[in-house]
């Protein structure tokens, strides 16, 4: 009806440009937001890398308390299989 998939092509691309430093976090909210399916692999594995710790509120908020409780058993999970 709108024919804005173009526009969002076009900014997703230039969203992932490093001069807008979006976090991890955001990037993995705003492709579930848009459906913007190449974005996920390389956000889940910059979140996985990054200790909880760094997290900031921001980032808790985009992912939500279910996706924030997943990050840690999964590392966990990748520390057994790697024993």
């Amino acid at each position: 009806m709108w024919e804005i998939g173009p526009g969002i092509q076009f900014a997703s691309t230039e969203l992932l440009k490093p001069q807008f430093g979006l976090r991890a976090a955001h990037h993995l909210h705003l492709s579930h937001q848009y459906h913007l399916l190449a974005w996920i692999p390389i956000a889940v594995w910059v979140l996985l890398l990054t200790h909880l710790k760094d997290y900031s509120e921001v980032d808790k908020a985009h992912l939500g308390f279910d996706l924030y409780k997943i990050i840690p058993r999964t590392k966990e999970s990748i520390e057994t299989e790697r024993k």
